[in-house]
């Protein structure tokens, strides 16, 4: 896996409230978002503290490339438009769609489905509820579980119950 992180010269903002951040190079480094988030620009970075500390409430969408989510929970739907993006160590309530090439989606908690469009995705040690589509070439799909909501409201994956092998393509 990549190392995944930013760059130090990025225009680092930390007041980030709902709406759209365009540019290139942004790190947004978030607490909670009551609302949608979109980061339209090359090298972007939705950057979090953990799911535990670092919400958005509402969907998120980045369009551009070498874009990373790390750390976030995402209580909505995630969009992703561009090549060379990261979604890593995050919640997602909703579902996922990644349309380009190279992803790298690793050690997130997904309560809907996943949808991979595109060439060269890496797809590893993730826990998902709902299915795993990926469509194109060259996949790297290892260590993924499927998991069943135990249905208590709280959308936590951590006292699942019954978690099996999740094969790519399904």
């Amino acid at each position: 896996i990549d190392v995944v992180c930013y760059d130090p010269n990025a225009d680092l903002r930390t007041d980030v409230q709902t709406g759209t951040l365009g540019g290139n190079n942004i790190v947004a480094e978030i607490e909670v978002i009551e609302g949608p988030v979109a980061l339209e620009g090359n090298d972007g970075v939705l950057f979090g503290r953990g799911p535990s500390r670092s919400r958005v409430v509402g969907n998120v969408t980045l369009k551009g490339n070498d874009s990373i989510v790390r750390g976030v929970r995402i209580e909505g739907d995630v969009l992703f438009e561009g090549n060379d993006i990261a979604l890593i160590a995050c919640e997602v309530t909703g579902d996922v769609v990644v349309k380009g090439n190279d992803a790298l989606i690793a050690q997130n908690v997904f309560f809907g489905s996943v949808r991979a469009e595109g060439n060269g995705h890496q797809v590893q040690s993730n826990l998902l509820a709902g299915g795993l589509t990926p469509i194109g070439e060259g996949l790297i799909c290892l260590d993924n579980q499927f998991f069943r909501d135990d249905g208590d409201g709280n959308l936590s994956a951590s006292e699942r119950e019954e978690a099996e092998p999740l094969p790519c393509g399904s």
